[in-house]
């Protein structure tokens, strides 16, 4: 074969290889511009499910504002224990909880025999020595002048896990102002603090609380005791769209007396936020 024809062929062949090969590297550029631009989209459409799950929760806080409003006479009132409320809507659904802070441990005001019992019962792995010495540590805070500011503060100080602190923030509080607690809105936990409650008494109250009746007599619990209702509510919702995103929300309100209008009771917000 003549020498010119297989630098030809070989000329031919080279080229060949050449264009293969920038076309794999063209078919691997647009690869990963293709999983690059899927990857951006999934993730600006998770931002805007969790943006949508967080309006839906805020929709749901509001509706709650709106329950809360109702005066006491209402028969659609709602309960302000924490116990769960289901609220459908078009996006999903939003499980409401609206506890009355009356009805919990004031930990700038509670005194150590009640702060000690219910800390061992939330508290991370707290036995009864732990929860003395917290307890303690929180009436000397108190008594050296310093005031808890949220109960974010006790958390910690104690060095508490997250699910302690969920549990935490649903038995004690800053906004009750006194020592004494509501039995119509305290949470179980709170209630099996105090002196000479057990847990068929607990049920008790729950029960007769479920069925709209007046709490049972506790003995030497009553002094503890003091039937009232707010005037500060801790409200969360807990959005859940049809994707099954997420998203909670907090709300803090104070009853500011009944409005003008429709003899509703009206309400300032004290503080809401996203919760993780």
């Amino acid at each position: 074969m003549p020498p010119a024809l297989t630098a030809r062929r070989h000329a031919k062949g080279f080229v060949l290889v050449a264009v293969l090969w920038m076309g794999v590297a063209l078919l691997i550029a647009v690869s990963a511009y293709l999983a690059t631009a899927r990857s951006g989209a999934l993730t600006a459409r998770a931002d805007v499910e969790m943006l949508r799950a967080t309006e839906l929760a805020r929709s749901g806080l509001n509706a709650g504002l709106a329950r809360l409003a109702l005066t006491v006479t209402d028969d659609e009132a709602v309960p302000r224990d924490g116990t769960p409320q289901i609220m459908r809507f078009a996006e999903g659904e939003v499980i409401l909880r609206i506890e009355d802070e009356s009805g919990k441990l004031d930990i700038n005001a509670a005194p150590a025999e009640l702060l000690a019992p219910a800390l061992r019962r939330v508290g991370s792995g707290a036995d009864a020595f732990d929860a003395a010495n917290m307890a303690q540590a929180i009436v000397q805070t108190r008594e050296a002048g310093r005031v808890y500011g949220s109960v974010d503060a006790l958390v910690t100080q104690f060095n508490l896990s997250t699910a302690s602190g969920e549990r935490i923030r649903q038995t004690f509080t800053t906004l009750n102002m006194t020592p004494r607690i509501d039995p119509g809105s305290a949470p179980a936990d709170v209630l099996l603090s105090l002196p000479g409650v057990g847990e068929s008494d607990v049920q008790d109250v729950l029960a007769r609380r479920a069925a709209g009746l007046t709490p049972p007599r506790l003995g030497a619990a009553a002094v503890w005791l003091a039937p009232r209702t707010g005037p500060v509510f801790r409200m969360t919702a807990e959005a859940v769209l049809t994707s099954g995103i997420r998203a909670r929300m907090e709300m803090v309100v104070a009853a500011k007396g009944l409005g003008f209008r429709g003899g509703r009771m009206d309400y300032d917000i004290l503080s809401a936020r996203v919760l993780p």
